[in-house]
């Protein structure tokens, strides 16, 4: 024994607990029964399948377990069991004490005798079998169904068998045995050599060897022939059947036979006969019909003319035949004539549907009337309804076929019809999607619930559909279930049977709804779209650089000058328009070659007008993954109004600069010689009392100080007036702006009264800008007594530093945007605010809000001027009421790193 054969060895309760889930599996549970006790005992899995909580039981007890009328039969089994000293085996039903469920159990058991040989124990198993016997009663049903359809199909139903070995057998053979060879439906099922001894000796080769070509060949068999039966007599069988080879290799026919001796008969008769009564005729079943030799209709019975459902035979009447005929048929009847005509009997089935739609299929025999001469005078043909026989032929089939068609299917609605478009089935997707059960439909036509404007669109489908075949496509609405409609889209073919011939009509159909409200949305945004675009006056372009071809928007066609409905748009007509044509170019090309951005604005002469017009076109190319260009993607815009706008606003805005210039340079001069005549007061003065007093021998230093003190007024406002003017000498170098902040604080201090406090907010790492100590203090300066003087009855000043990164920040000291990484000093105040007219106004030279002789006016011009001259910016935000902020920026130094400082002061 090997490693992998050898027992394990486990242990017991192990063991027990696979026992245990085992029996689960099995829906299986233990017993033992003391006999002398009259004590049951179970295991959990028997408690479990029973629904039981009490591990043991008395007989009496378990017996009312089972089901009332089972009860009984279970109490017999005991005794005999008992008295017989045999096995227990019984199927009953049980009720479940839990839950009330009724289940089906299989109950076994094994006796126990003592030394004695009398009935001690018994032990035994209970297995829930309630799936199995179901399935068991189905399968009996569905046999059951099937022979009785077979019984009662006309003709007899058989599946017959040959082996791989070559040997044949019957598998089933249906009870129009017993009717077409007069033998017993036992008999016949058992006995294979019974039956084939019935088939006439003269026919029997030509069956063997049909049988055998469509065994080798599967194709299907079909043979008529004669029947020997007892006394003598005959009879005529059609035989045919349909071949399907199994997976062992052996071959099973579905077939049918039919008792065709009438039709044989009749057929004799025909030929035998020039002429045939009437009244015969017209009390046949069939359709008999006389044709003229080009096969045109001369006459045709009452009888098929009730079968084709014809109301007025005269407008059929010398017209072909072979229109009835339809399709692949349609050769077959012009086969069948032809033979008629050569004096041979011609034969064939086919389909055509009676005059009111009704399906027919058919069986057809078109034999030749003779002339006294035995020439072919007209032709007799005969055409049998074989709808019925057709049908259980292909009844297994098409049911196969729908299953197939349903499994492929079963994402979308599955729908079959018959060629009348009546519904034969719906799949249950139908309820998911529409709200219908199949019952719903069922019976109904399938356009009977379409959008009336759609209905003829699908009727129209349907026609085509029918009448050629193939694969048809309709998009229509559809009511649902709920009253509102769906977008539905429906796929439809026709199903065909081994001859191809159609017998029912399948559709699968699917909800398009979001599509389409997707397609509605797509179509009004593209006219939003074109509405913006020519709204805006913009369009856009694209050049396709492997193609060489240029693609452009309705509206960029239109700036050019280009006629909508005419497909010209080339770059070489685009660049036509464009005087500047070569540096256009150029800069395409720099974008293809070089990935030089493309946004440029140039004069355009559209084709459709001399008006010159000014355009800005935008660019980007796109390259695929080995980075070579594919595709240029732009824009344009017609930018001749805004640029003739642009060119007034610059206009008046240069005349506004000039006037404010003015205005600037009078309160200047106005204010400079106010100040001025102040400082040449005082010096005049004091210099005639020093005159006075050198006359009378006397110096007299305060005066003297007096002219002194005036001549620094008039150097300090001098100097202010060059910080201003950006003409004073700078001492530029790395700086720290915290450290001349810092001295500037100390000094602002000394001026602040005492409800007024400081607070600062001075960053730890700064970055170094090249600047003047000095004018960083004045700057300081200037904005905290500016913030001191805002703020008459107190409040606090935030000073900060720090590093801040901007983008298209508005500076107001030179009107111009700004962006990138600077060094900021801002100052904020609690104080009054400003007005926007006033904080327009508040960098002016000499404008003040102060009364007069408490400011000069220059304190934010000079920071202003300062400011300038480091090439920095300022912005200043303030609102009536919640304070001001101005704020400093500055380059940071270049090549220097940010340093970390911590003073401490606040």
């Amino acid at each position: 024994m090997t490693d992998q054969t050898k027992p394990t060895n486990l242990d017991p309760n192990a063991l027990l607990v696979i026992m245990g889930e085992t029996d689960k599996l099995a829906h299986t549970g233990g017993w033992e029964w003391d006999i002398s006790k009259d004590t049951w005992t179970f295991s959990a899995n028997w408690l479990r399948l029973h629904g039981c909580s009490q591990p043991q039981l008395a007989t009496a007890d378990l017996i009312m377990i089972a089901h009332p009328d089972d009860r009984g039969d279970i109490q017999k089994a005991f005794d005999r069991t008992i008295a017989e000293k045999v096995d227990y085996n019984i199927k009953h039903r049980i009720i479940r004490q839990d839950d009330g469920a009724e289940r089906i159990i299989l109950a076994s058991g094994k006796l126990i005798l003592d030394d004695q040989g009398n009935p001690a124990k018994m032990f035994g198993a209970a297995q829930d079998i309630t799936e199995q016997d179901k399935i068991n009663r189905e399968i009996v049903i569905r046999e059951k169904n099937y022979q009785s359809l077979a019984d009662n199909v006309p003709g007899v139903v058989v599946k017959y068998k040959r082996n791989k070995d070559g040997m044949d057998e019957i598998i089933y053979i249906s009870k129009g045995v017993e009717d077409i060879f007069e033998v017993s439906q036992d008999d016949a099922s058992g006995n294979l050599d019974l039956l084939w001894g019935r088939v006439h000796e003269d026919d029997l080769i030509k069956c063997v060897e049909a049988v055998k070509a469509s065994a080798e060949n599967l194709s299907i068999v079909e043979q008529e022939a004669r029947l020997k039966l007892p006394g003598g007599r005959t009879k005529w069988l059609y035989a045919r059947g349909v071949p399907l080879l199994q997976e062992d290799g052996s071959v099973v026919w579905d077939g049918i036979g039919l008792d065709i001796t009438e039709k044989k008969q009749k057929e004799l008769e025909l030929r035998q006969s020039l002429t045939f009564n009437k009244a015969i005729i017209d009390s046949s079943l069939d359709c008999i019909n006389t044709l003229d030799l080009n096969g045109n209709l001369l006459f045709m019975s009452r009888g098929g003319q009730l079968l084709l459902e014809i109301d007025d035979i005269e407008q059929y009447l010398n017209k072909s035949w072979t229109a009835f005929w339809k399709g692949q048929d349609q050769p077959k009847a012009q086969q069948a004539i032809q033979s008629a005509k050569a004096g041979r009997v011609g034969s064939f089935e086919g389909y055509f549907p009676t005059c009111k739609g009704t399906p027919k299929w058919w069986s057809v025999i078109i034999s030749p009337i003779l002339d006294d001469e035995g020439g072919v005078r007209e032709l007799l043909s005969v055409s049998r309804d074989i709808t019925e026989r057709i049908n259980a032929e292909k009844g297994l089939r098409q049911r196969s076929q729908l299953l197939e068609r349903v499994t492929e299917k079963m994402f979308d609605m599955v729908t079959l019809a018959d060629l009348n478009g009546t519904y034969t089935f719906a799949g249950k997707s139908h309820e998911r999607i529409m709200g219908y059960k199949a019952s719903d439909l069922l019976g109904n036509h399938i356009t009977r619930l379409v959008h009336p404007d759609d209905l003829p669109g699908v009727e129209a489908e349907l026609k085509s559909l029918l009448e050629a075949g193939g694969s048809r496509t309709a998009q229509y609405r559809y009511r649902h279930k709920s009253g509102h409609y769906l977008w539905l889209e429906s796929i439809g073919e026709l199903l065909l049977d081994d001859d191809n011939n159609p017998f029912e009509m399948i559709f699968s159909t699917r909800d398009i709804t979001e599509h389409k409200k997707a397609e509605a949305l797509l179509k009004e945004n593209e006219k939003r779209y074109k509405s913006a675009q020519r709204m805006g006056n913009v369009g856009n372009w694209e050049y396709d650089i492997a193609n060489e071809t240029f693609w452009g928007s309705d509206q960029a066609k239109r700036i050019y000058g280009f006629d909508l409905d005419n497909g010209r748009f080339t770059v070489d007509e685009v660049e036509n328009c464009i005087p500047e044509r070569n540096k256009v170019h150029q800069a395409l090309i720099d974008l293809i070659d070089s990935d030089v951005p493309y946004d440029l604005e140039f004069d355009i002469q559209p084709l459709s007008t001399t008006e010159i017009r000014t355009i800005r076109s935008i660019a980007e190319v796109e390259r695929d993954d080995s980075g070579s260009p594919v595709k240029v993607s732009g824009v344009i815009q017609d930018i001749t109004q805004q640029k003739q706008s642009l060119k007034q606003k610059m206009r008046l805005e240069r005349m506004l600069v000039q006037a404010q210039k003015a205005q600037a340079l009078g309160t200047l001069a106005g204010g400079i010689a106010h100040e001025f005549n102040n400082i040449l007061a005082v010096i005049m003065g004091y210099a005639d009392l020093v005159r006075d007093d050198a006359t009378d021998g006397k110096i007299n230093l305060p005066d003297i100080d007096r002219i002194l003190e005036a001549t620094d007024r008039a150097k300090e406002i001098v100097q202010r007036i060059l910080y201003f003017s950006h003409q004073a000498n700078y001492n530029f170098k790395p700086l720290n702006v915290n450290r001349p902040l810092m001295a500037a604080v100390d000094l602002l201090k000394t001026t602040l009264p005492d409800n007024t406090h400081i607070h600062l907010e001075l960053s730890e790492k700064i970055t170094p800008v090249m600047s003047d100590a000095l004018q960083i203090e004045q700057v300081v300066m200037n904005l905290g007594t500016n913030a001191r003087d805002a703020m008459p009855d107190g409040g606090t000043i935030t000073i900060a530093t720090g590093r801040q990164h901007v983008s298209g920040l508005m500076c107001q000291a030179c009107g111009k945007p700004f962006s990138g990484d600077y060094v900021v000093i801002s100052v904020t105040d609690t104080g009054e605010g400003m007005a926007e007219e006033t904080l327009d106004r508040v960098f002016e030279p000499f404008f003040t809000t102060k009364e007069v002789g408490k400011g000069s006016g220059l304190g934010l011009a000079v920071v202003f001027g300062i400011v300038r001259s480091h090439d920095g910016h300022l912005t200043c935000t303030s609102e009536p009421g919640k304070g001001t902020k101005i704020s400093i920026y500055f380059l940071p130094a270049e090549g220097m790193v940010e340093f970390a400082e911590k003073d401490g002061r606040e």
